[in-house]
């Protein structure tokens, strides 16, 4: 970390610590009950910022951001950190804060915020969780429209969604249906150097253009003290995308041609699930989960080169079929007899599979003919079983939750695989947490995680951008690590917190570029490396500074890493790793006159690939967006942003070597600067 980037950070902690300690003398009606690990928050306590939907409530939770998970293969390990009436939803395809976005704010009657001692709850080894607390009112609908248009190019793209949730009988039921049109238009300026000297320009334009439509549905059933919920959710989207560059050879500018690309997508995608949750004997609670989810996609791209006065070309074009799937079962059994004590007890198994068929046709003599394509065409499967032992245990100002797993799993392969290969992981993990008062909590953790492998790094796809073939691996391990995490929080007046996490992973066999030979590379495992650094962030009350119900929420990383780089054999933090990251939002609600507005900004430092014959350089600017909403009228929200106001540019610098970097000389390199547009979007949101 560099003089200012630590100068930086330091400021950040300073300025969350200092503020919060003023803001604690402020005063903002209702307050929040606390206990020593739960912040409880009235429905009341968001009057303030006059939401319309459960999600706009949990976002102002302060000192949290709504997870989605991680998307990883499973359903234990893949859990958000929200949870509704003390359970978490049954379902992956549906992102929590999809569901949240579906729920009327008038049916929340209040949100815990549970730190640290999350053991109790179905959290997936969450830290912070929040609990959001239903009514069981009647018939409630919620719906939004939104309409977007990019200032530089295309048409206004319209989204709207509507959802209903009612009650009959026993059963709470609801169901949405949405649909959505994008539009993201980008300019790319781009020069290519030979030798060190420009040799080429390149004037670009890309689109893209997607139409989404999407239905749920989901039920709760209760008879007895047993719960059964049902989820179901169906997903198609279609889009298009298309690349026009214009090149100028600066030695022979009078040669221009143009280099077109362009890719048609089509996905489906559906998900089945549900849950039983009984009561097996006093003390003895049960959970049964079952889901089944598909993704069939059909993409197509194609490259086509125009030169005056020859006529087109079509030079290459690829078809790729890909069927994911995952299938999961699931058995959850707690006991709390022992007084301050709930264990836990979870097995888990999954079958996962992932069909790819690749075709690659090849420009001949004007004549397209297919190219073999190592890995092309694969079926990769994963069974896998992992159980586990938990035990919360409450010491008074203390809790100690400690826990012990397994996973073994068989990966085999058909068409041009390997032998099957075969897993086993022990999962042990101790967190103990510190909580004298509602005011502050410590946290210290250790725990053995294993990474989730990509089956997409199984098998081969194109890459006509880079003029690639990007190869799979059937070889590849799951990456491990031992992760190590100490936090303290603070929490000042009804609003104010300060987080400082420092944490540091131990990795074994790290996943990345693997060169095979001097020419290819293809996913694999470089071999052992560490990873560690320090988060901080906190939400800041304004009052005290002058500016009635405003708020500022930051958030600060900084990272390092260290690990033995495959082609030089030098020391190199991970490939794609940002140094740091800084994230931050003003926002001031105009309570009575029923307005609001605010400021959105982020940055991140730039991350560098690693590959065999190349160095990948993506440096991000600054992004800003402005908003203004009101609910003042017609009894509905109403909010007109204005996102990217510094048209940020994503620059990337690719250096192409010829043969290995480190020992071989730059045979190109390409500099872009990629700049999206400001864009304006206008939402209308309400419930009823």
């Amino acid at each position: 970390m560099n003089f200012l980037h630590s100068h930086c950070l330091a400021f950040i902690v300073l300025l969350l610590l200092k503020s919060a300690a003023i803001s604690a003398q402020s005063t903002n009606p209702p307050e929040p009950e606390a206990s020593d690990d739960t912040v409880r928050y009235p429905a009341a306590f968001f009057s303030t910022y006059q939401p319309i939907s459960a999600r706009d409530m949990v976002r102002q939770v302060p000192g949290f951001q709504i997870s989605n998970g991680d998307g990883s293969r499973g359903f234990g390990g893949a859990a958000g950190n929200v949870l509704i009436n003390g359970e978490r939803p049954s379902s992956k395809q549906d992102p929590v804060s999809a569901i949240l976005e579906r729920i009327p704010a008038a049916r929340v009657e209040r949100i815990d915020l549970i730190r640290g001692n999350t053991g109790r709850y179905d959290a997936g080894g969450q830290s912070v969780i929040v609990n959001v607390i239903l009514d069981t009112a009647g018939r409630s609908w919620n719906w939004d429209a939104t309409l977007e248009q990019d200032l530089d190019s295309g048409s206004p793209t319209p989204s709207a969604s509507v959802s209903l949730i009612d009650r009959a009988g026993r059963t709470s039921w609801g169901a949405g249906i949405s649909a959505r049109k994008s539009f993201f238009g980008n300019t790319i300026e781009e020069r290519l150097f030979v030798q060190g000297l420009p040799a080429e320009d390149r004037d670009e334009f890309e689109r893209t253009r997607r139409h989404t439509v999407q239905l749920n549905a989901n039920s709760a059933t209760t008879f007895g003290g047993t719960t059964l919920r049902l989820n179901a959710e169906v997903q198609y989207q279609e889009s298009d995308f298309l690349e026009r560059s214009r090149r100028t050879p600066l030695a022979m500018p009078e040669d221009v041609f143009n280099l077109n690309r362009a890719s048609d997508d089509g996905e489906l995608e559906f998900e089945i699930g549900g849950d039983l949750e009984w009561s097996l004997a006093p003390a003895w609670d049960a959970k049964v989960i079952g889901l089944h989810r598909s993704e069939i996609e059909d993409d197509e791209n194609r490259e086509l080169l125009i030169a005056d006065p020859l006529p087109e070309n079509l030079r290459r074009k690829s078809i790729r079929d890909t069927t994911e799937s995952e299938s999961i079962g699931r058995f959850e059994l707690d006991w709390s007899a022992l007084e301050q004590h709930l264990l836990e007890f979870d097995i888990e198994t999954a079958l996962n599979s992932l069909d790819n068929a690749l075709v690659l046709l090849v420009d001949d003599d004007g004549e397209l003919i297919p190219v073999d394509v190592p890995g092309a065409n694969n079926r990769v499967e994963e069974l896998r079983g992992d159980v586990q032992l938990r035990d919360t245990w409450q010491l008074g100002d203390f809790s100690l939750e400690s826990a012990l797993g397994a996973e073994a799993s068989r990966i085999s392969q058909s068409g041009e695989g390997t032998p099957d290969q075969d897993f086993f992981f022990i999962k042990p993990s101790l967190t103990l947490i510190h909580a004298p008062d509602s005011s502050q909590l410590n946290r210290i953790s250790l725990a053995r995680e294993i990474a989730q492998l990509n089956f997409g790094d199984f098998v081969s796809s194109t890459n006509f951008s880079d003029d690639d073939i990007d190869r799979g691996n059937p070889d590849l391990k799951p990456q491990q690590t031992w992760a190590a995490e100490v936090s303290t929080e603070r929490r000042f007046g009804e609003v104010g917190v300060a987080k400082l996490t420092a944490f540091h992973d131990w990795v074994t066999d790290v996943q990345d570029l693997l060169p095979i030979g001097d020419r290819f590379e293809v996913p694999g495992n470089i071999g052992d490396g560490r990873r560690w650094g320090l988060e901080a962030e906190g939400t800041i009350p304004l009052d005290a500074f002058g500016m009635k119900q405003a708020r500022v929420d930051l958030e600060a990383r900084w990272a390092d890493s260290s690990v033995t780089d495959p082609v030089t054999g030098a020391d190199r933090r991970f490939s794609g790793q940002r140094s740091y990251a800084l994230e931050g939002e003003l926002r001031q609600d105009l309570v009575d006159i029923g307005w609001a507005w605010g400021i959105e900004s982020d940055y991140v430092d730039r991350a560098v690939r690693f590959e065999l014959d190349e160095l990948d350089i993506d440096d991000r600017g600054v992004d800003v967006e402005a908003f203004i909403e009101t609910t003042r009228y017609f009894g509905v929200k109403m909010q007109l942003t204005i996102q990217n106001l510094l048209n940020r540019e994503f620059l990337r610098d690719r250096t192409v070597f010829d043969g290995p970097r480190g020992s071989s000389p730059v045979q190109f390199r390409e500099v872009r600067d990629l700049r999206r547009g400001r864009s304006v979007r206008l939402s209308v949101s309400g419930a009823f």
